[in-house]
């Protein structure tokens, strides 16, 4: 029986390489990840993973269908993030809108059966709601956002037009080990993580009354191997559900470390802000559930780092 054949773009980032370690170990799957290495690293990948040395903003899209002919299913996660200053708007386009295209394009020529794309919380702006469903109006204020927006379209034009399934994950605040690689995103979580084992104190921008929603890694890549199989041309959140208050989330997390220093600082642009998705639509349609708490979540990331 011939094996399923994955493709990871982005597949030596955080979530890429966590997803592509599972699929390996638990699976029959033959699994391959792409990465430019900007900002992901090969050590976080386990073998027998297939690894390929590219970015999909300067490859021919010729190549790519070689690379895609005879893959099952792939999982579109490489993007040019929001945090990095380094990130220009015309790399953004590039990347999470050209380069994304020419992706989904080769993929559709190359006979491609399922594509699931990492979109974002972004995608939907700061609307004032309790929580962010899939019908809540989106209305990016980055030009990240817009761009993974854009990329949402971008996947279901080439849906309609090669015949493939589609899911759409829009992921919220992820965390977990082996988060942090030079060039990347260094979360809250991971920034805080490190100050309070250093012996500095946690840092709380602003009065620390800023909602958010926070999801365990491995919660995540469940949920996008239940997108993969359960194929359901839609769009989703990718969360927990639960809210948690940047200031109870410093004081949980000092508790796991032992140390209950923290310092207040300047607010930032997330002052007054509430982040936190509606999950129910994903688990209605694939019966995925969050099985790590937040204190668990959290305990497992302190131990990664001692």
């Amino acid at each position: 029986m011939q094996k399923n054949r994955i493709l990871i773009t982005g597949g030596a980032g955080f979530i890429g390489a966590a997803l592509a370690n599972k699929l390996s170990a638990e699976t029959s799957a033959e699994v391959t990840c792409l990465d430019n290495l900007s900002t992901g690293q090969w050590a976080r990948l386990n073998s027998p993973v297939k690894q390929v040395l590219m970015d999909l903003a300067d490859v021919e899209k010729g190549e790519l269908i070689k690379i895609l002919q005879g893959c099952d299913t792939l999982f579109h996660l490489a993007a040019v993030k929001l945090h990095n200053t380094a990130n220009s708007f015309e790399s953004i386009v590039a990347n999470n809108v050209v380069a994304t295209n020419k992706l989904f394009e080769a993929a559709g020529e190359a006979g491609v059966k399922n594509i699931i794309f990492s979109s974002s919380l972004y995608s939907y702006g700061l609307p004032l709601a309790k929580a962010f469903n899939e019908e809540t109006l989106t209305m990016p204020t980055t030009s990240y956002g817009a761009s993974k927006l854009f990329g949402e379209s971008l996947l279901r034009l080439n849906s309609d037009k090669f015949g493939f399934h589609y899911s759409i994950a829009r992921l919220f605040f992820i965390y977990g080990e082996k988060q942090f690689a030079l060039g990347g995103y260094k979360s809250v979580v991971i920034g805080n993580f490190e100050r309070l084992k250093s012996g500095l104190p946690a840092l709380v921008n602003g009065d620390g009354q800023q909602v958010l929603d926070y999801l365990y890694v491995d919660d995540c890549v469940d949920a996008l191997i239940c997108l993969m199989e359960s194929k359901i041309n839609d769009v989703v959140n990718i969360s927990s559900g639960q809210p948690v208050r940047i200031l109870d989330l410093t004081n949980r997390m000092m508790e796991i470390a032992g140390c209950q220093k923290f310092e207040f600082v300047d607010p930032d642009w997330t002052h007054g802000t509430r982040r936190v998705g509606d999950r129910s639509k994903m688990e209605t349609l694939t019966g995925w559930m969050p099985r790590v708490s937040l204190s668990e979540g959290l305990s497992r990331t302190w131990e990664s780092l001692n």
